[in-house]
């Protein structure tokens, strides 16, 4: 779990360079586009665009490192939502060294 935080830790700025380059090309094309409206129009869906491409920048970054992105269950949500931390965490890294609920030690 120790290398996966790191690994995350280095990925970050390229996420962040990833949702930047989004931001300043969808203004661009926008502005291009539809001028002033459309400058209003991308600013309305700005932290949807910026979220999606830090996940995309995220994902392409540790999949390099050998990673691959699993979509957690809304039974997992759930349980994740009704822990407080530490718990919390204990149960997020049990899930993402592939575990599942029905294997979880800590229900």
């Amino acid at each position: 779990m120790q290398q996966a935080r790191t690994d995350i830790r280095a990925c970050s700025t390229e996420a962040n360079q990833s949702a930047d380059t989004a931001m300043v090309g969808t203004s661009i094309g926008m502005a291009l586009a539809g001028g002033l409206v459309g400058l209003a129009a991308t600013a309305s869906d700005d932290s949807d665009l910026r979220a999606r491409a830090e996940a995309n920048g995220m994902d392409a970054c540790l999949s390099r490192s050998g990673y691959s992105r699993r979509i957690l269950t809304q039974a997992e949500l759930d349980a994740l939502d009704a822990r407080t931390d530490p718990n919390r965490t204990a149960l997020l890294d049990y899930l993402v060294a592939g575990g599942d609920l029905a294997t979880y030690p800590g229900v």
